[in-house]
């Protein structure tokens, strides 16, 4: 818990997260321009709220009448990062609306597992040497751990 926020009054709190959201919505990395005030927080902001932000560290005022988040890079992702993501999430769906729509997307089959282990060799905790798999050796199944004073089945 950052304890400038907890320390905040309601009407502070609220103002601050509203910044917070809007700036990641408009890409903006913490920089609130006077024009979008009013789209931080309905209702008029109290110069008393602004100065308490200000006098927490949380905010510092710009000279044309905006401000900044303070160490937005610290507690927010950039706007470039967000950017990418949002790309990459974008042609990630497209490609897979594409592969659904040919049908090579199918649903789940509980009987096909579609991988195979490959040749391990393995040491557990006592020091045994185990071969496991083989690449021709498909997974049927997985082992199941017991759990110990417990009534499950």
């Amino acid at each position: 818990m950052n304890m400038k926020i907890a320390a905040l009054t309601d009407r502070a709190w609220r103002v601050f997260t509203s910044a917070l959201m809007w700036s990641n919505e408009q890409g903006t990395d913490g920089e609130i321009p006077p024009l979008a005030m009013r789209f931080v927080y309905p209702t008029d902001i109290q110069a008393s709220v602004i100065d308490e932000l200000v006098k927490a560290g949380l905010i510092e005022r710009r000279q044309d009448g905006g401000f900044n988040v303070r160490d937005w890079e610290k507690s927010q992702s950039p706007a470039a990062v967000v950017e990418h993501q949002r790309e990459r999430n974008r042609l990630k769906n497209q490609t897979y609306r594409e592969r659904k729509k040919t049908g090579a997307v199918t649903g789940h089959d509980p009987g096909h597992t579609p991988r195979t282990v490959k040749d391990t060799t393995v040491k557990d905790k006592t020091g045994s040497i185990e071969q496991r798999g083989s690449v021709e050796e498909p997974v049927t199944s997985w082992p199941v751990a017991t759990i110990p004073n417990s009534d499950a089945a």
